[in-house]
């Protein structure tokens, strides 16, 4: 009577509630589980929990478990465990797993989520936004950049039709001249017409990075070939690191949405290797291959925790957020000599979608 309570309570949760023993055999599944994996009570009693959910890096049930525990004490309260579960059909969905242990009876509770409504929508909010970040980025390019190129010439033209010694009148009292610059009265117009002309060439400019950082990565298959030259190219500008861009044959993404999470993901991590990790040479690299694209970024920096850096801080985090939304596995690794290595693996488009 106890057990038919018991099993009464389980079924009113709307997610899938397993138990397993310390095998990792199922000794009771609710009604959420039937409907989440797609069989009937009696097909996944006794069978290993593994065939419903593959533990990490081929490791025992019992390991994965004890993994999963240590986590949730890490993070003291309401961790869960982000993993790919499988249903009968062979389709496999992600899903939020929660592990905990019933000491007394050699027993492990297990509840899984299904997140696969929840990843949609976070997929359909991350095309709204970048949708919006390229209509934004484009306005500024061609409405507001073309403004200022229009008055970056007129000053121009302005600065050569005037004598190098004209002066100009200030018609402003002396008191409201600022003392850490000259007096107008004390510039000529053609002075005066080059400080116009470098204002503006300098908004230019802003204007033109605010609408590249918007909207990184062209639209096109190749766009992201392109975006990560340039930004590279940039980098070895802007600093001393020594940053280097590896790929020898076109690598096609038609989706820019994934393309552009890749891009924020190559730029993070070239963000924690130049300001945490202080390297001083950076290489990505990016291919496909029929199965895989896959993008590396290697430095030779001071590394970080291992066996796998916990994801505390935002970068990091933003980073497995990004390749969670596009279905891709992140991971970090030691570089040889020294450094880490980060890889971001995508199954090809014609492999992954559905």
């Amino acid at each position: 009577a106890k057990q038919e309570r018991l099993q009464a309570i389980l079924n009113i949760n709307f997610s899938a509630v397993l138990t397993c023993d310390r095998q990792g055999l199922v000794e009771s599944v609710n009604l959420a589980g039937v409907r989440m994996f797609g069989y009937s009570i009696d097909e996944m009693i006794g069978q290993d929990f593994r065939k419903f959910v593959p533990p990490p890096d081929g490791q025992t049930q019992d390991a994965a478990n004890r993994s999963y525990l240590e986590m949730g004490k890490d993070r003291m309260s309401g961790y869960s465990v982000e993993v790919v579960a499988c249903r009968k059909d062979g389709s496999t969905f992600p899903a939020d797993l929660a592990v905990s242990e019933i000491p007394d009876l050699g027993l492990f509770c297990s509840i899984l989520r299904d997140l696969s409504d929840h990843k949609r929508l976070e997929r359909e909010v991350s095309e709204a936004t970048a949708f919006e970040q390229r209509r934004i980025g484009q306005d500024l390019h061609d409405s507001v950049g073309q403004r200022l190129t229009a008055l970056t010439m007129l000053a121009q033209d302005f600065v050569e039709s005037f004598g190098s010694d004209a002066q100009v009148s200030d018609a402003r009292p002396h008191h409201l001249a600022s003392p850490a610059s000259p007096s107008l009265s004390s510039l000529s117009r053609a002075e005066l017409a080059e400080r116009l002309r470098r204002d503006l060439q300098q908004t230019l400019e802003e204007v033109r990075s605010i609408s590249r950082n918007l909207n990184p990565v062209p639209v096109d298959s190749q766009g992201l070939t392109a975006a990560l030259a340039d930004l590279v190219e940039r980098m070895r500008l802007q600093s001393r690191v020594k940053c280097s861009f590896d790929c020898e044959s076109p690598v096609v993404i038609e989706d820019n949405v994934t393309a552009t999470h890749l891009f924020h993901i190559a730029q993070e991590a070239l963000s924690n290797a130049l300001r945490h990790a202080h390297a001083r040479e950076v290489r990505i690299s990016l291919w496909q291959d029929d199965l895989q694209i896959v993008l590396q970024i290697q430095d030779d920096g001071d590394g970080v925790s291992w066996p796998q850096p916990r994801p505390e801080g935002i970068g990091l985090r933003i980073m497995k957020g990004r390749a969670d939304m596009i279905g891709a596995t992140l991971t970090f690794d030691r570089a040889d000599p020294k450094g880490t290595q980060v890889n971001c693996i995508l199954k090809s488009e014609s492999k992954h979608r559905n």
